[in-house]
């Protein structure tokens, strides 16, 4: 498996894990929004309303993940393998940010308002799918030179 592959595979196996966590939090009253609320705004202009639509909203949200882990793999590719949990979590901060900036700086009006515990579970759900790429990227890494 090539650098890119095992960066798109690892992502978007982080982003399963990250989203039982979501669950998890989304049905506990923790958080009011899920990633893909923010994929259904992108790809239909609106929150879901269908289960379908939930489902490719959620699988969005784990293919723009595997692109994420592209990224990331190549930055640490780029950067040297030691420190690969701390990169992850930087990565992963930035690309939170970056879109939580976004929906301010465009107005989008279905997140004029993130409770601040929503904004809290939302860094911490980053936090975990950094972790986890930048795991699993590693062990993929290992695991490829050894072959």
């Amino acid at each position: 498996m090539d650098r890119f592959t095992r960066g798109f595979v690892a992502g978007a196996v982080a982003a399963v894990f990250e989203f039982l966590v979501a669950l998890t939090l989304y049905y506990f009253n923790f958080t009011k929004l899920l990633w893909q609320d923010f994929a259904s705004v992108l790809i239909y202009g609106r929150k879901p309303l269908l289960f379908w639509e939930r489902v490719f909203a959620e699988l969005s949200v784990w293919f723009f993940a595997g692109l994420m882990g592209i990224f990331l793999a190549y930055i640490i590719r780029s950067t040297g393998n030691s420190n690969y949990l701390f990169k992850g979590f930087v990565f992963a901060q930035a690309v939170w940010f970056t879109s939580f900036a976004i929906t301010v700086l465009f107005d989008v009006p279905e997140f004029r308002i993130i409770t601040f515990k929503t904004t809290i579970s939302n860094f911490i759900l980053a936090a975990i799918w950094g972790l986890i790429t930048a795991e699993i990227l590693q062990r993929l890494d290992n695991r490829s030179l050894v072959s």
